[in-house]
């Protein structure tokens, strides 16, 4: 079935999620570990974790979406909207805080899902993709990401 978007898709990505951590005793931050889910989220691409997706970089949807502020001494981070669709009984197979790593596309890097994705309708009211705001992070890698361990 797929979304009329989809031959526009150009990227796959493993998608991670959060898990809830530990409290740190001395500063009381949540520290949270990120682990590939195994659920299939793209029914037509067919590989657990993995989805066929458009990761629209320096395009945000005018109103819907903002980019951060602008913080001294800090680089600017990617952002940009995610195309992807929804599931054949649709249900979003995406949450917010959720992390996508490229795999293959034009586009490389790790992003996070900043807020909750909303289905786009079309003119009779069908969803059959959603988009949402994503923000490239960098993401210490102990063990998540073979060959990339940081120490």
């Amino acid at each position: 079935m797929g979304s009329r978007l989809r031959s526009t898709y150009s990227s796959v990505v493993q998608v991670y999620r959060a898990a809830t951590g530990a409290i740190d005793p001395n500063t009381g931050a949540p520290s949270y570990t990120y682990s590939a889910i195994t659920d299939d989220v793209d029914e037509d691409f067919n590989a657990p974790g993995q989805m066929l997706c458009r990761l629209a970089l320096g395009w945000l949807e005018p109103g819907s979406m903002a980019p951060d502020p602008v913080e001294a001494t800090a680089p600017m981070p990617r952002v940009g909207t995610l195309y992807f669709d929804l599931s054949y009984s649709g249900a979003m197979p995406l949450k917010a805080k959720d992390r996508l790593q490229t795999i293959s596309g034009p586009v490389s890097g790790i992003f996070e899902l900043r807020s909750i994705p909303y289905p786009a309708q079309d003119l009779i009211g069908v969803a059959t993709f959603a988009r949402v705001q994503i923000v490239e992070v960098s993401m210490v890698t102990l063990g998540v990401f073979p060959g990339v361990d940081v120490t």
